[in-house]
């Protein structure tokens, strides 16, 4: 039986944004009415390397400049690139703790944060949230999600020239039921109310394109009610769905930080922080 606790009408989205605001105050900060604290470095456990910082200021996603009246995204408490860095960051200098974190059992040799990878196709190529590399041929790609399945259906879609190509994109990148996946997608024959499941396929195609054997790993957020259930539900059919091959694994943070909690050494403080801000119902 599902023993998760009953929230009434309140939005998974609410709710987690309700307890990082909590949280937030319970450290003596100041975040605004929409949860957005006044400086990037507030909402970070550790700063970020200078590696990571130019990756963040490179891309387009105006993560970490206030721009045009616009805040800088990684103010925001319930920002998804404030908890992969969170996560991920502590452990720049020990990959393996990375590789155990996530079930993988090859060596990583180089991370990379806001990693972009071309389709192939014209225009931005999609943004992963952490590339983990092992060689010219293997590496990870891992999506991010933190609110963004709980505010509202996905209006994500393919272009058109995704699917000009006879012999398929996915298919020439040896994923033929990750085509058969897109164009159903395409058609309107299949929906997902939570999971970005439009988004995972591109990173599919980019990170194929990449690494010969690139794989896919999708990290989220559980709030503990009844619409992460239906995520995890939607998670399921998208396994089913795509190519064994793509090697695609889904973990919840909470699994994730309970395998970094078994590494060995003195990590007392970053394991407060993640339980207290993001392990907390």
């Amino acid at each position: 039986p599902d023993v998760r606790p009953q929230r009434g009408n309140v939005s998974a989205f609410d709710i987690v944004v309700k307890q990082q605001v909590a949280w937030a105050r319970n450290r003596g900060l100041h975040p605004d009415v929409n949860g957005y604290l006044p400086d990037v470095l507030e909402n970070m456990f550790v700063s970020l390397s200078a590696e990571t910082e130019a990756a963040y200021r490179a891309a387009a996603g105006n993560e970490l400049t206030d721009r045009d009246g616009e805040r800088a995204k990684m103010r925001a408490l319930h920002s998804s690139s404030a908890l992969v860095c969170n996560a991920f960051e502590y452990w720049r200098t020990n990959l393996g703790a990375i590789a155990r974190g996530l079930g993988i059992a090859e060596s990583i040799s180089k991370i990379q944060f806001e990693a972009q990878l071309p389709t192939g196709l014209r225009g931005t190529a999609p943004t992963l949230d952490l590339l983990l590399i092992s060689s010219e041929e293997l590496a990870w790609g891992v999506e991010s999600k933190f609110t963004e399945p709980f505010q509202g259906r996905h209006r994500n879609q393919f272009a058109a020239s995704y699917f000009a190509s006879d012999a398929g994109l996915w298919h020439s990148r040896g994923l033929p039921e990750c085509e058969v996946l897109a164009r159903r997608l395409h058609s309107g024959d299949l929906a997902f109310a939570y999971l970005d499941a439009h988004q995972l396929l591109k990173h599919a195609l980019g990170i194929r394109r990449k690494y010969r054997n690139g794989k896919l790993i999708l990290l989220w957020h559980d709030p503990g009610t009844s619409e992460s259930t239906d995520l995890e539900k939607e998670i399921q059919v998208f396994a089913e769905a795509i190519d064994a091959t793509l090697g695609f694994r889904a973990l919840s943070y909470h699994r994730v930080f309970d395998h970094l909690a078994q590494e060995e050494g003195s990590h007392d403080a970053y394991l407060d922080y993640v339980r207290s801000r993001y392990l907390a119902v």
